[in-house]
């Protein structure tokens, strides 16, 4: 369960909502106890200040300062806070608080603090305002943590210190209630951040499961299939796209194979059946003459080779199909490979003048039994296809990093229509004269193709230049670096 992408998915989503809101709880708590502490802050400085004016107002008709202090404080209206007043000595001179925080009249020290009952922490206030004009700090008092505010007053004669002090209980209440409230919400809403990013996952994720269960019933006799995209434009839509586009090249590689088996079976029944043919005929009577055995075993013979050779022309492709072919890089003269092969086509031109047009050294680094079988294709179609008595020209030059060889025939040319495919695997165009045995190729249509597949190993093309009723050339195009792997 744990391996299930949905799960998974869920889990994260789950884990950064749940990140996300305890983040945002812990911000929203500070800034509430941030607020809450300038609140009380601004409550006891704005009560001390307003206790002083009014106490300021009144200083006239009471010279006492402690009589008209005390006075003040009694009428002062706070009920929530605690206002005590010390003098410059830091003896207490009114206070509103039901037990005195010192013993009246009797100042503070250092070393007497704790033995007269007053509370270090707010000692330390009265001396901080009394040496800084005005103080904050938080102190514990008999309920709890209280807040104190203290601020220098000079009144004629004689500099006072008053005091405010308010109880935190209701800020300690309202945080608390606050921290109870996240505790309760978070969990509440991880389960239904869970719950829908669940949902959200099983509705994101059912397009993925249309298509692997669509993906999955397609088999080698369905590859015409494709998977159904709801919106192309998104990432799922994209994906299907992609696997719509494996499946088409899937369909292609496989209908190709098929076409290849099905016309390699179609090209080898041929021979078959003559070397058949005259196997039964020459062995149907008891005896023959010798002339009618040798004949037939002739035709024998022919028909053999002619089978040996379309096999080895379906082994180099089919090795070269599965990248399995070795080849095999060295130096050698491209110009010395034309003629050599012009010079051994002539042989079996029957008529044909084969010209080779390459005198400057051409080196190169290939696999030079793979060129050689490459222009030997070239130039058995162009013997095949070519006039009879005509004349078949090739050339080998430089073409800027590469080299390019050019074989030209004179015969009717290929047939507009028959021009796309004449690089198709055992496609074998209208008008050859036939009847040529160059020992260049089997004739089963298969040598253009074997031609570009060499000529792409060798980081070139292949390419028709033109073809018309005064001849056709072809274009062999080949890169000076070492082959590429097959």
């Amino acid at each position: 369960m744990l391996g299930s992408f949905r799960l998974r998915l869920t889990l994260w989503y789950a884990a950064a909502f749940g990140a996300s809101l305890a983040a945002f709880a812990g911000v929203v708590f500070w800034h509430v106890s941030r607020a809450t502490d300038r609140r009380v802050d601004d409550s006891l400085r704005e009560v001390a200040h307003a206790f002083v004016d009014v106490w300021r107002s009144t200083q006239s008709a009471s010279p006492d300062v402690s009589v008209s202090a005390s006075e003040i404080v009694r009428d002062f209206r706070a009920d929530e806070f605690e206002l005590v007043i010390f003098d410059d000595a830091q003896r207490e001179v009114a206070s509103n608080s039901r037990t005195s925080r010192v013993p009246p009249r009797r100042a503070i020290q250092a070393d007497d603090a704790v033995r007269a009952g007053v509370r270090p922490d707010l000692a330390a206030l009265f001396r901080e305002a009394g040496a800084n004009g005005e103080a904050f700090a938080t102190i514990t008092g008999p309920s709890g943590e209280e807040r104190g505010y203290a601020v220098s007053v000079a009144l004629p004669g004689r500099r006072q210190i008053v005091a405010v002090l308010q109880d935190l209980a209701s800020r300690r209440e309202l945080l608390t209630n606050l921290s109870e409230i996240f505790l309760v919400l978070l969990p509440i809403a991880l389960l239904v951040s869970f719950a829908g990013g669940l949902f959200l996952a099983d509705r994101m994720l059912r397009p993925v499961a249309t298509m692997t269960n669509q993906a999955d019933r397609i088999e080698a006799h369905s590859l015409h299939e494709r998977i159904a995209i709801g919106n192309p434009s998104d990432e799922l839509g994209r994906l299907g796209t992609v696997l719509n586009h494996l499946l088409a090249r899937l369909d292609d590689a496989f209908a190709q194979q098929r076409r290849f088996l099905t016309e390699a079976a179609h090209e080898l029944r041929t021979p078959v059946t003559v070397i058949r043919g005259e196997a039964d005929l020459a062995l149907g009577r008891p005896s023959r003459p010798e002339s009618e055995y040798r004949a037939a075993l002739e035709a024998i013979l022919d028909e053999s080779r002619r089978v040996t050779r379309i096999v080895d022309d379906l082994f180099l492709l089919a090795r070269g199909d599965a990248a399995a072919y070795p080849v095999n890089p060295r130096p050698f003269d491209l110009s010395e490979v034309v003629h050599d092969l012009v010079a051994r086509t002539g042989r079996f031109s029957q008529g044909r003048s084969v010209v080779a047009l390459a005198d400057q050294p051409l080196p190169m680094v290939g696999d030079e039994d793979l060129v050689r079988r490459a222009i030997r294709n070239l130039l058995d179609n162009a013997v095949r296809y070519g006039k009879p008595n005509g004349t078949v020209r090739v050339r080998a030059v430089p073409d800027g990093a590469g080299f390019r060889v050019l074989v030209e025939d004179d015969g009717p040319g290929i047939p507009e229509d028959e021009q796309s495919r004449i690089f198709d695997r055992f496609f074998r165009g209208r008008g050859a004269t036939g009847g040529l045995h160059t020992d260049a190729g089997s004739g089963a249509g298969l040598g253009l193709a074997i031609a570009s597949w060499i000529a792409r190993m060798h980081g070139g093309e292949l390419a028709l230049v033109r073809s018309d009723p005064s001849g056709t050339t072809f274009a062999l195009r080949l890169e000076p670096e070492p082959p590429r792997p097959a």
